[in-house]
């Protein structure tokens, strides 16, 4: 599931964006013509072109509110934003397929990729090297980690030596993790129009563009260690497994059973006249998102002649998603493969349920059926799967309570298994687990 924006809304935001000039407050137009802030700039005052940035978004660490501002923004180019938004959509399908990274490593990346170049809008002109200004900007942004990684990316130490600048690692120390050579290396193999390229492919871009001899190029032959490390962290190889789980009757008790139980104790009406007024009127619906879930309750409470109480429902109904013995084992899971969920669900209800479980952590993917508009076991809430993982069939297992979800999987290939209540499904998995998930085969 892409959390980038749609083409249309990233229209609307264009035509709403406010200029913006970070750290200055803005008198006229005149002066916004000729000052970025001096702290963005490091202390000197730039002469550049009239642009126009949205607001920063509240929230630093809200990453879709960030996708929404790239893809809002005026910038340098104007291949710049696809470039950007590429990059984290690839992020994004790197790190959920790398399962010792935690939810914060994972995070950081993507967010990191999403603005390394960041600099660029505000100086266009390139006066300064943009790796410092895109530091610069994420560090007042409050977003430390990323601004580290943005200066040293892709060889940004050689620029900084070639034009005169100090070292990014006096103010921004490079990190100590993956993190920055795999920054590098999407960065290098995403082209300036945002297409997946290989790394002689955009070596030469970069000579042809710049030279040779330019600092450009020679940043470029100066990063193949961190390229290296880069492609092993995201080799797309046979030895990638991919656990994908259902919630419901696999991970959390299923709700909508004890919800059915109450409302048919609270209403004239009986237990199968509700079920079979949700399975005709309400179930896709609510599972594909199409209805507003306060509607949702609404409908349905008034069939069961209730009064209209949404938020005492919802309490209800994620009270009684209590986990079940496959819950356990999830940690030990995700720390041996990637594990992802696929489910017919409410956000409003899963989210507060993982948070309040404590099962949010162990997992690097959710695709729910509200945000995905794809409900099981619709074909293409399967394909949804390999779409975002980039991974064949061959290489993932699914996990559902339901056997006809099972068998949709298994249509297009995925290994599928039933969790049934007796429990033997979770020592079929552990066996997967632990002696394929490195090995590259198959069940048994």
């Amino acid at each position: 599931m892409s959390v980038l924006p749609t083409t249309a809304r990233s229209q609307a935001l264009r035509r709403i964006v406010r200029p913006l000039v970070v750290g200055v407050q803005r008198v006229d137009d005149a002066a916004e013509d000729q000052a970025l802030s001096s702290k963005a700039l490091g202390g000197r005052r730039q002469t550049i072109s009239k642009i126009s940035l949205p607001e920063f978004p509240k929230d630093a660490r809200d990453t879709r509110a960030w996708m929404e501002w790239v893809a809002a923004a005026r910038w340098d180019r104007p291949q710049r934003p696809l470039h950007l938004l590429a990059a984290a959509r690839r992020a994004e399908q790197i790190v959920s397929l790398l399962p010792a990274w935690s939810r914060d490593d994972r995070e950081t990346m993507v967010r990191a990729t999403l603005l390394h170049d960041i600099g660029r809008a505000f100086d266009p002109t390139d006066s300064r090297p943009h790796a410092l200004v895109s530091a610069e900007v994420l560090s007042q942004c409050g977003l430390p980690r990323e601004a580290a990684l943005a200066a040293h990316h892709s060889g940004a130490t050689v620029e900084c030596r070639a034009r005169g600048f100090s070292d990014p690692s006096g103010r921004w120390p490079r990190e100590d993790s993956p993190l920055p050579s795999l920054l590098t290396y999407i960065d290098m193999t995403t082209s300036p129009e945002g297409v997946v390229t290989t790394l002689e492919s955009r070596g030469r871009e970069i000579e042809n563009r710049y030279g040779r001899e330019s600092f450009q190029a020679k940043a470029y032959r100066s990063i193949s260690a961190e390229l290296a490390i880069g492609a092993e962290l995201s080799r797309e190889d046979t030895d990638r497994r991919l656990l994908v789980l259902d919630v419901g009757g696999v991970l959390l008790a299923d709700p909508l059973a004890e919800i059915f139980d109450e409302l048919a104790q609270r209403s004239d009406k009986s237990r199968e006249a509700i079920v079979g007024f949700y399975g005709r009127e309400l179930r896709e619906p609510l599972w594909s998102g199409s209805v507003d879930e306060e509607e949702f309750w609404r409908l349905l409470l008034d069939f069961a002649g209730l009064p209209p109480e949404p938020s005492w429902w919802r309490r209800k109904t994620i009270r009684a998603m209590k986990p079940l013995p496959g819950a356990a084992c999830l940690a030990d899971w995700s720390r041996r493969v990637p594990v992802w969920l696929l489910s017919n669900h409410r956000t409003e209800w899963l989210e507060p349920a993982l948070g309040q479980t404590g099962l949010g952590q162990f997992l690097a993917r959710a695709l729910v059926s509200d945000v995905t508009h794809r409900v099981k076991p619709d074909r293409a809430a399967f394909a949804e799967i390999l779409e975002v993982s980039g991974l064949s069939a061959s290489q993932g297992l699914f996990v559902d309570d339901q056997a006809r979800n099972v068998q949709a999987a298994q249509a297009i290939g995925l290994a599928g298994l039933v969790a049934d209540p007796s429990g033997d499904w979770l020592v079929t998995v552990n066996r997967w687990v632990q002696d394929h998930a490195a090995s590259g085969r198959g069940i048994d």
